[in-house]
């Protein structure tokens, strides 16, 4: 075997959160290079901040009311903010340590899917070997050990492809000087190196970054500031290079002009937005958590193709158990009854549902039904990570699914292609009708679900009767967004 004498890691669970046979670790030959960290329970009792705390990282304790079939009960959630560099060592050895200790039953990642796949590719392509001293190895371990303690793993950063077009909408779209918005930008950076001061209910608790002291403690967490500070001395540089005169002046002043321009949304794009983007799906995190643990929400780890000709194999080689099982597409918001929605899809698994949708209907795609599922989360990752002997087509997906789905029919259709692959695309109009429960889901290996569901929804709440749920995310961030985040968490209702 390959991996006789590569350390192995175990999967940690917890008795309050459901697992399956399915979603048991294959992550055994994954070779880490650096000590083990002991995995021991936090010391923490949801009104206390743990001791054992890394500089960086920021801790919020607070009650949240999660379940809308009991609006008068709270959950307590603890989140833990890994505020890291992504270019030191000793990033990746708090993430470990932070991980293995809190156990959480989510970690969202200051990374979006393309992010993801770039990185996992790199870890790859060095054989499964995690070099801590390498860029990006902090969130890269962010992945690895949330899959070893079988956790939700949430890519919960901003798509960085949108970040250019939002960076000129507002300094060219809004007004840059106001000082209004200056006071609460410069605040905003205030809080991101001291905290500022914000508190929690008397049954939380919360403690801020310290970003002095790990800035103290590990000087490569620097390296972000690096390109920045470049730029200013290369620019004052250049600037006393010049003569004196009124070019002179004027290259100073269009200098200073542009800096002002574009202070505000520099910090507010690349800052501010994404903490609060960050923010957010981290309390979706936990909510959805809870949802797994009182069974108003479904997580289904499955492996499928991105090769067409894999997924077309998958789709004749089938049979599901319950031949009356709806085939399901996986939305992003809830469709409701007798909503039109656009459906842009180009994934061989989509195309595979939809061929199967029109063969099962006479040839025709438009009439043809099909369940819509709510994702609550998603997660999918290169399956050659785990798997000694991946295929490098092969991806693992996790998703986390409302327990209800909403029939559709296809209304329109349009064929068509990619525009730079040329490969083959499909436009669906659907419709939405009634909705129904979903009484139990199956996993298609083209890489989409089947629920078999009744007739009428059901109306009757479902009840927790454990009361002491603790529901544990960790948050693996820059070091600049750390006390962003601890104070958005603190402050949300």
């Amino acid at each position: 075997s390959h991996t006789e004498n590569r350390p192995k890691l175990h999967v940690a669970t917890r008795a309050r959160r459901p697992t399956s046979a399915s979603i048991a670790m294959r992550a055994a030959c994954v070779r880490v290079v650096v000590p083990d960290v002991p995995s021991s329970s936090s010391s923490s009792s949801g009104a206390a901040v743990p001791t054992w705390l890394p500089p960086g990282t920021g801790f919020v304790s607070k009650s949240l009311k999660l379940d809308v079939s009991r609006p008068s009960r709270a959950t307590q959630c603890e989140f833990y903010v890994v505020g890291t560099s992504h270019a030191s060592a000793a990033a990746a050895a708090d993430v470990r340590r932070v991980i293995r200790r809190a156990k959480p039953q989510a970690v969202v990642l200051e990374l979006d899917q393309e992010r993801a796949d770039a990185l996992v590719a790199s870890f790859v392509e060095r054989a499964r070997v995690i070099d801590d001293s390498e860029y990006g190895s902090d969130l890269l371990t962010g992945i690895i050990e949330s899959e070893r303690e079988d956790a939700l793993t949430v890519y919960g950063d901003v798509r960085a492809r949108g970040i250019g077009e939002a960076l000129a909408a507002r300094a060219f779209g809004t007004n840059p000087f106001a000082i209004e918005r200056w006071k609460t930008v410069l605040a905003y950076v205030k809080n991101a190196w001291d905290g500022g001061s914000v508190s929690v209910s008397s049954d939380g608790a919360l403690a801020a970054a310290d970003v002095a002291r790990a800035l103290m403690d590990e000087p490569r967490n620097l390296t972000p500031l690096a390109g920045p500070a470049a730029a200013f001395v290369a620019a004052t540089l250049a600037s006393l290079a010049m003569p004196n005169g009124a070019e002179n002046g004027l290259v100073d002043a269009v200098g200073v002009f542009l800096a002002l321009l574009l202070f505000c949304p520099l910090v507010e794009t690349l800052w501010m937005e994404r903490d609060e983007v960050l923010c957010a799906n981290a309390l979706n995190a936990v909510d959805v958590c809870s949802g797994i643990a009182r069974g108003r929400v479904r997580r289904v780890r499955f492996g499928f193709s991105t090769d067409p000709s894999a997924t077309k194999k998958s789709m004749q080689t089938f049979t599901p158990s319950d031949a009356g099982a709806v085939p399901c597409f996986t939305l992003k918001r809830p469709l409701k009854r007798g909503e039109t929605r656009r459906l842009n899809l180009w994934e061989p698994r989509w195309l595979a549902l939809m061929d199967s949708l029109a063969e099962a209907n006479g040839g025709s795609l438009v009439g043809a039904e099909l369940g819509c599922l709510l994702g609550r989360a998603r997660h999918y990752v290169s399956s050659s990570c785990f798997e000694i002997l991946g295929d490098a087509a092969r991806r693992t997906g996790t998703v986390a699914v409302e327990d209800s789905m909403r029939r559709a029919r296809v209304t329109r259709v349009v064929e068509g292609e990619r525009p730079t692959t040329k490969a083959r695309k499909l436009e669906v109009w659907i419709e939405g009708m009634d909705e129904c429960d979903v009484h139990a889901l199956e996993t298609h290996p083209a890489g989409y679900l089947l629920a078999s569901a009744s007739v009428e929804a059901s109306q009757a709440p479902r009840i927790d009767e454990d009361d002491d749920e603790v529901v544990t995310c960790v948050i693996v961030t820059g070091l600049a967004h750390a006390n962003g985040i601890v104070r958005g968490i603190a402050e949300a209702q």
